[in-house]
Order: structure tokens, then C-alpha cells, then sequence
């Protein structure tokens, strides 16, 4: 059994409905890549959490929502304020270490994917906060490094960086171990 962790629901809702925009009236594009895997369902990731991504026209989607899963090598609160989690990968997907975009992820982030949360701790740089307030929203996931964790959220090659994330996420899930049965023999 797993804990499911989810963002806070946005402050700006009308009626009992959030607004949510199609991601290409925000200037964002699908890039038409083929992986083996299979994608988290485009309902569980949040589209109006692109409104909370600074400079999004250096993310070029390579799908719109995925799942995936690996231990918390490090956290890093940025000035733009997200915070950067990164990710080491379970086996299952040696997929995305494969990807040529992932060298950089080897090089820069000792191996792990890139994963942010955006609006998840104060915004220092006056720039992003003008262009992408935060003000009502925050995503507060309960995480620490060590724990081990599915993420859902839109999987991406930042052109800037060059290398793979997973940003934004939408959710977290901690994993737990399974129940087990003891037999004990006399």
C-alpha cells in the first residue's frame, strides 16, 4: 500500500471547477519521441501548473505526464522558487538513462533526473516573481532525501541545461514496504 501525497489545490477556482488551459495556448509543444514505457494518464498530471513554470519556452515536452520511481539523492531550493529534487532512477527505467539528452544529466547531476516542484519555497529573484507570482499557491510535498518515491508529472528535455526532468511534478507517493508473512517452523 502506498501514501499518496498530492499539491495543494489552487486558490483560484470557480465554482467547484479549476480552469484548465491546453498546453499549447501556452506556447508549449509535444516532441515526437517513442519510449517503451507506459505514461501516466494525462488526468493525472496538473496543466494549470505550466502557469507556475519560469522561462517554459526552454522545456520542450516529451510527454505530457509520466510516472516514475527511485531513492532522493539531493533537494535544492532555487531562487526562482522550486525546488530541484533529483532522482536516482530505479532499474526500470534504464529507458531514460539511455536517451542521448541524458548525458548531461551523468555529468551535471551525477546520474539522477532532474525533478521540480514549482512554487515550493520562496521566490528570491524579483523577475520570476512579477512574471510568475505564486501568491496562494504553493506545492508542499512531504519528502526528505533517502525516501524512496513515484513521481507523476511532464517529462521534458530543458534545452537550456540540456538534460532530462520530470517538471512540473504533480505528485509524490512514497513507497512502503509490503506486508510480509513469517512462517515460522518448529
Amino acid at each position: 500500500m502506498r501514501e499518496r501525497l498530492r499539491s495543494r489545490e489552487l486558490a483560484a477556482v470557480i465554482g467547484s471547477a479549476a480552469i484548465l488551459a491546453p498546453l499549447t495556448t501556452i506556447g508549449i509543444t509535444n516532441e515526437s519521441i517513442q519510449y517503451d514505457s507506459t505514461p501516466a494518464h494525462s488526468e493525472d498530471c496538473d496543466s494549470t501548473l505550466w502557469r507556475r513554470v519560469h522561462t517554459r519556452d526552454r522545456l520542450k515536452i516529451i510527454d505530457t505526464c509520466i510516472e516514475v520511481s527511485g531513492s532522493i539523492e539531493r533537494m535544492d531550493a532555487k531562487r526562482d522558487g522550486d525546488i530541484h529534487i533529483d532522482l536516482n532512477l530505479d532499474k526500470e527505467f534504464d529507458w531514460i538513462r539511455e536517451d542521448p539528452r541524458f548525458e548531461n544529466n551523468n555529468l551535471q547531476q551525477n546520474g539522477n533526473l532532474v525533478t521540480e516542484a514549482v512554487c515550493a519555497v520562496p521566490i528570491e529573484d524579483i523577475r520570476v516573481f512579477i512574471q510568475f507570482p505564486c501568491e496562494g499557491f504553493s506545492q508542499d510535498f512531504d519528502v526528505e532525501v533517502g525516501d524512496h518515491v513515484t513521481m507523476v508529472g511532464a517529462f521534458v528535455h530543458d534545452k537550456t541545461h540540456n538534460w532530462l526532468e520530470v517538471h512540473p511534478i504533480t505528485s509524490i507517493e512514497h513507497f512502503k514496504e509490503p506486508d510480509r508473512e513469517i512462517t515460522i517452523f518448529e
